[in-house]
This record gives structure tokens, C-alpha cells and sequence, in this order.
């Protein structure tokens, strides 16, 4: 028996020579690129091949989400890798994935025109939870998100993309959000290029804030 345990463990005896990786969807990722990080395996028998430290070398490469390593009788390395899929911006380097996980890649590898979000490490969730509440209703009427940000306070933030600014407070932010948008296509019409912010930390109401100062501020409640 240890005869046999020593020629299966030699590891000269039975090298990996190929290394597959399975195709996938990549946008940013690809597979020669996977595979030059596993090409140093190649050749360590297989059964001294440590399919773990594979695993975690490729998980290294910042577009990899979750990556699976496998021998393959007689000489075959197969490796399945899923991409990330980013959700949103994080702060002014990095991306947050649809778990709210935080990753960053390269400069030249960021996507353009994510939405961006800000705060405090460790809500990274909470922000992508409130991305996914209040992006379908500021679509709806029109007012593309630009920013969401949690300040250290707890307070909510938001830009759209025509400029204006949203402060939400801490207190209930999507039914106060809901409140001025369900007003908003008929109050605002024709009238929010004029807008530089829109306050919603009242009880019963909401202020604006107008770019003129010329132009009469008009509130709400």
C-alpha cells in the first residue's frame, strides 16, 4: 500500500498539461486571462495539485465573483469562473457588487456611467437596498439616479441626473421620496431646469431650493 501511495503521489507521475477554462459571459474577463493564472500548475502531478490555492490565485483577479477548480482525469485542469455584475459606483474607486459587496478594479477597467454610491463602511448593503427601492420610481417620472449617499449621520442623500439635489433625511426616506414624486409630474412640469435642490425632511411637506435667485422658492404642505 505505501508502494502504491508513493507512485500516486510522485510528483513527476501523472502532470496536469492542459488547463480549460469553461466559456463564460465575460465583459471584462477573459479566458486566456484566467488561464496564464493557473499556468503555473501545469506539470505538478495529479494528485499533489492543490486545487485550493488555484482556486484562491484566480479569486485574486478582481472581476472574478466565484471561481471552481476541478482535475480532470488524466491531465486536465477545469475551471469554471462566474463574473462579477456590477450594481453601482463606490466611492471614486471602487464597485459594489448586486450583494453589495465592494471590488476594485483597475482604473481602465472601470465601467462608465454606474450611478454612484457613498458611506460609511460596512452599510454597503443598506445602500444597495435603497438603490434598488428608489431607482423604479425616480425612472418612472423621468429622473435618472446619479448619487445616493448615507452620510455618517444616517442621513440619506440623492442626486438625479438633471442636477437636482434630494435631501431625504433619516427618518422613512422612500415614503418621503414617494410623497414628492407622486406630486411631482404635475407641480414641476417645464418648471425643474430651474431646480437646485428639494428638501423632504418635512413633516408634511417639502421645500425648493431655486438656481435663480430671482426665482420664488415653492414648497409644499
Amino acid at each position: 500500500m505505501a508502494w502504491v501511495y508513493t507512485l500516486l503521489h510522485d510528483a513527476e507521475r501523472f502532470p496536469i498539461e492542459r488547463v480549460v477554462v469553461e466559456k463564460g459571459a465575460f465583459v471584462f474577463l477573459n479566458q486566456q486571462q484566467i488561464a496564464l493564472v493557473a499556468q503555473p500548475y501545469v506539470g505538478v502531478g495529479f494528485f499533489n495539485l492543490d486545487v485550493s490555492a488555484i482556486q484562491r490565485a484566480i479569486g485574486e483577479l478582481a472581476w472574478v465573483d466565484r471561481v471552481s477548480v476541478r482535475r480532470v482525469w488524466p491531465d486536465k485542469l477545469w475551471v469554471q469562473v462566474s463574473e462579477q455584475q456590477p450594481l453601482a459606483q463606490w466611492g471614486k474607486g471602487s464597485l459594489l457588487n448586486r450583494r453589495g459587496e465592494i471590488f476594485t478594479p483597475s482604473r481602465s477597467e472601470m465601467p462608465q456611467g454606474l450611478v454612484r454610491l457613498e458611506g460609511p463602511r460596512g452599510l454597503e448593503k443598506k445602500l444597495a437596498e435603497m438603490y434598488a427601492a428608489v431607482v423604479p420610481p425616480l425612472t418612472t417620472v423621468g429622473l435618472p439616479l446619479k448619487r445616493l449617499e448615507l452620510d455618517q449621520r444616517r442621513s440619506w442623500h440623492l442626486e438625479v441626473e438633471n442636477g437636482i439635489e434630494f435631501e431625504l433625511g433619516r427618518t422613512d426616506p422612500e415614503r418621503r421620496l414617494q410623497r414628492f414624486l407622486s406630486v411631482y409630474p404635475s407641480l414641476m412640469a417645464g418648471q425643474d431646469a430651474g431646480v437646485k435642490s428639494v428638501d423632504l425632511r418635512y413633516s408634511n411637506g417639502f421645500a425648493v431650493s431655486w438656481k435663480s435667485p430671482t426665482g420664488a422658492p415653492k414648497s409644499e404642505g
